[in-house]
């Protein structure tokens, strides 16, 4: 026989015809497959309750037996030593310790059978736990006296009566000896059999009904009964077993306790552990090594920080011991910090994070849904899935990432597919309880034929789509920084002069230096690149330029310099930046711009705001369009020329003045009266053709991106308006002169929610509502001043003051009406849900309305930190895990669940 078929796997092949490498794959592959076997569930060691069927079955065989008839009590052999009973483990005050059984340890079902130890009370119960029968045991037999009765003496039966002389035994020498197995009942006056009752015999063995069930009860032979039945073989039989079960140290509560010690220990490890995963998992910290075998110093964080942890966690530091202890070539047969176990840990995590949003919004029952995807490392492209809900408990609005999905298409109708499939893992009734969704404005996403908007509007037309208020903003502030030739030049050379400082570590040494010499103990400010995809950059580039300018022109004036650089091309670069940059010709423009994105930075801030809703950003728009309308001003653009000024005296710089462009002549065509007049004056064409030109087009986009009245926009604008009769302009009007209310009132609205609600009881509720409002608002608020400290005396002008502080609540109270959020609050601490349904279901709707799709993006910020370029290779549902640890960080974990 050959020396290769010599060779044996453990599972009992041998290497036969198999050449060496396939044979080293097969030894690596029953390996593996053996650890596999080995490796037990951690649900498994946290379980709360184990079954102990079998051990008691054993128990139970052994007590049935009728050889123990013959057994010496002296010659059994305890199955725990006393040393064992008495080490540190299991002495454990919490965990297990020798003492009786009490009432926590017996079934909810058999609680209320220990009033007392009467033994009526249980002799009905056919099979008795073994906490039961270690409980009555512990009581003992239930021998009343005469004057512990109710009637103080024992009742007459046929003129004969118990006498207690009973309960003892007088022995042939004298000696008097209790009967530690006669029971008297004080409910039914009877005797029993205690042993017999506890351990029945069977077949010969089995004892009178009289003395386990019905009770003896004929006193005038109740000396020579007793005397017959504690001489037959039945009571014997039963008492030896009830002697053997008192002397031998118990069986079962040993398992028992050392079964509890052990969930306790590994409940304890894994509460640790899921600690250890929420740090990594919410500060996106990666969890594993490039090697974790027992010889690498770093392991990974996970197995770090158990270790750092187990020197202050007494149940870690034990368990970790236990692990070491194996040995390098042995393999523990379970494991809680492996890699699979770390797996295992990070989705139970996030199942649960992901069944409270799910109980959550079904307890809302409306929700709504915002849809984006973005290119990841592992060129996959991810779809983010946020539902917005209103939170009854808390009562907030919430924006949670329920799903994360990879798909290779993302067409309209391959996104709409995946939302069915995730709203369908989830049990949520997208078809009935969706009420509105928002998207950026991706064809894929809002296309009126073959966008998911459209297709999810053909199965449920009340999903009125919201194209996001951000994205929206954003393409107006890229419209109007490229409408004219002095705005693209602000913005262009913007961005290359960030290249040209940042690309160069000289250049950014020179400014740094600059930065810190000519402002001292101010922070370092870094130059912002001039991006179309992240909010307000344009603002935040213009900032850091006007904020850091004399530090720039510092560091231009060096790269000028020949010491400092002898490239040719950076030294042309740099002086074309002095000559812009000090120029009025920037400064107006950069202050022009500066103006306008100052009122356009807050709207973008709030708008990305999760508890914000349409009503709310309806009105704050509105607002910021009209005060873009009132720039529109001579009066206007001369401050900003003020400032501006201001800012080139403050530099001490030598700035150039407006150049006059060279007037071009056209020529005069057939039919043409007069010529065009070109504008000479360098001050009115920057008025005419940058200012102006950037007002009008900023008021322009804003009208026409949210304001527009087109066919598409109708039902929106309608729902709208509607919801602006929750105003506090609306409610004062309507308070003054119920009239005021249009006729249409809520017929858009519910002509798209119209199965949730009945538009006259909603006019009705309505005009209530708005009576009461004020009342329900001034109890939910304290005035700022209970007294008058300036006069303590009561007089007739303290009336005035009551009126002056009475106009005080008003106006607080007016400033919360202009955000539903405030209004719904006081309807649900005031419990007005039954008196004003239409209301409260109206309030819901607009408060679930989405803003934009802002989340969405926010997702992404994590899954950018998540899969980095060292994490690239995880598999999608580890990564979806991760985010839903990661964003929903604000959601508590309980171990117990």
């Amino acid at each position: 026989m050959s020396d290769n078929k010599i060779k044996k796997c453990r599972c009992g092949r041998t290497q036969a015809n198999l050449n060496n490498t396939n044979w080293l794959r097969h030894l690596e592959s029953c390996t593996i497959m053996k650890a596999l076997k080995d490796t037990r569930s951690i649900a498994s060691f946290c379980t709360k309750k184990q079954k102990l069927e079998q051990i008691s079955e054993i128990h139970t065989n052994l007590e049935n037996t009728s050889e123990l008839m013959q057994l010496d009590v002296v010659d059994v052999q305890p199955i725990l030593t006393t040393q064992q009973l008495n080490s540190p483990k299991l002495l454990n005050k919490d965990i297990c310790n020798n003492k009786p059984i009490t009432l926590e340890c017996i079934e909810e079902k058999e609680k209320y059978l220990f009033l007392d130890n009467d033994p009526a009370q249980f002799c009905l119960i056919k099979d008795l736990s073994y906490e039961l029968v270690s409980k009555i045991l512990e009581l003992g037999p239930c021998q009343p006296q005469p004057e512990e009765l109710t009637e103080k003496c024992y009742p007459k039966r046929k003129g004969h009566r118990f006498i207690p002389s009973l309960y003892k035994k007088k022995l042939p020498d004298g000696s008097v000896i209790k009967r530690d197995w006669l029971s008297y009942s004080k409910s039914n006056m009877r005797m029993f059999c205690l042993s017999c009752m506890l351990f029945p015999g069977k077949g010969k063995e089995t004892p009178n009904k009289a003395w386990i069930l019905n009770g003896f009860e004929n006193w005038s032979t109740c000396s020579l009964s007793i005397t017959g039945h504690e001489v037959s073989s039945a009571h014997v039989f039963s008492s030896i077993k009830q002697k053997i079960r008192q002397s031998s140290l118990p069986l079962i509560p040993s398992l028992t306790s050392k079964k509890k010690e052990e969930v306790f220990m590994n409940r304890e490890i894994i509460k640790t552990l899921i600690d250890i995963t929420l740090y990594l998992g919410r500060h996106n910290i990666a969890f594993r090594g490039h090697k974790e075998d027992r010889k690498s110093t770093l392991k990974g964080n996970f197995r770090d920080l158990c270790s750092l942890l187990s020197k202050y966690s007494p149940t870690l530091s034990n368990y970790i011991g236990q692990l070491e202890e194996m040995g390098y070539n042995k393999r523990p047969q379970y494991s809680f910090i492996t890699c699979h176990r770390q797996n295992d840990l990070i989705n139970s995590i996030s199942k649960f994070i992901q069944l409270k949003i799910v109980n959550a919004i079904k307890k809302s029952k409306f929700f709504s849904i915002s849809i984006d995807s973005t290119f990841d490392l592992s060129h996959k492209e991810q779809v983010s899935f946020i539902f917005r809900y209103i939170d009854e408990d808390t009562l907030e609005i919430n924006e949670r990432l329920l799903c994360l999905r990879d798909t290779p298409k993302t067409t309209g109708k391959n996104l709409f597919d995946i939302f069915k499939d995730v709203c369908e893992t989830h049990c949520l009734d997208w078809t009935s309880y969706l009420i509105g969704q928002s998207y950026d404005g991706a064809s894929n996403m809002r296309g009126q034929y073959n966008g998911i908007q459209s297709l999810i509007i053909q199965e449920n037309p009340q999903a009125i789509f919201v194209w996001c208020c951000s994205h929206r903003l954003n393409l107006v502030v890229s419209d109007c920084t490229s409408i004219c030739t002095n705005a693209m030049d602000l913005f262009g050379n913007l961005e290359r002069l960030y290249d040209f400082i940042s690309c160069s570590k000289i250049r950014s040494s020179l400014y740094e230096n600059n930065l810190k010499k000519l402002y001292p103990g101010e922070q370092v400010r870094r130059l912002k690149r001039v991006s179309t995809t992240r909010w307000m950059s344009h603002k935040a580039a213009l900032d850091n330029v006007l904020k850091t300018f004399l530090a720039i022109i510092e560091t231009l004036e060096m790269m000028c310099d020949s010491d400092v650089t002898c490239d040719n091309k950076s030294r042309s670069e740099a002086n074309g930046f002095l000559s812009y940059l000090l120029s009025k010709r920037f400064v107006y423009t950069a202050f022009c711009f500066k103006t306008v994105l100052t009122i356009l930075e807050p709207v973008s801030t709030i708008l990305q705001k999760k508890d914000y809703d349409i009503l709310s950003a309806t009105l704050l728009l509105q607002s910021k369009y009209e005060e873009l309308i009132q720039l529109r001003t001579d009066e206007a653009l001369k401050e900003i020329i003020s400032n501006a000024d201001e800012f080139i005296e403050n530099t001490s710089l030598e700035f150039s003045s407006l150049v006059e462009g060279r007037v071009r002549r056209k020529k005069v065509m057939c039919g043409e009266i007069s010529r065009d007049e070109p504008l000479v004056c360098s001050n009115t064409n920057f008025r005419v053709n940058t200012f102006f030109v950037v007002i009008d087009r900023v008021t322009s986009e804003l009208n026409r991106r949210f304001f527009d009245q087109s066919e598409n926009n109708v039902q929106q604008i309608g729902v709208y308006k509607d919801i602006a009769l929750m105003t506090k302009k609306r409610i004062k009007e309507v308070q003054l002169d119920s009239n005021r209310l249009p006729s249409d009132a809520f017929m858009a609205f519910c002509g798209v929610y119209g199965k949730y609600l009945n538009i006259n009881e909603l006019k009705s509720e309505y005009l209530i509502f708005t009576k009461c409002i004020d009342a329900f608002l001034k109890t939910n608020e304290l005035p700022t001043s209970l007294h008058d400290h300036q006069n303590n005396d009561i007089s007739d002008d303290s009336n005035s003051d009551s009126c002056q502080e009475n106009e005080d609540i008003d106006d607080a109270c007016n400033e919360n009406l202009g955000s539903l959020l405030p209004i719904f609050r006081m309807f649900m601490k005031n419990n007005l849900v039954g008196i004003f349904p239409n209301i409260y279901i109206f309030l819901k709707i607009s408060l679930t309305l989405p803003v934009g799709s802002v989340s969405t993006e926010r997702s992404f910020s994590k899954l950018k930190l998540i899969k980095s370029r060292l994490r690239s290779t995880m598999t999608n549902d580890r990564l979806e895990s991760l985010m839903t640890i990661s964003c929903e960080y604000d959601i508590n974990i309980d171990y117990e669940e």
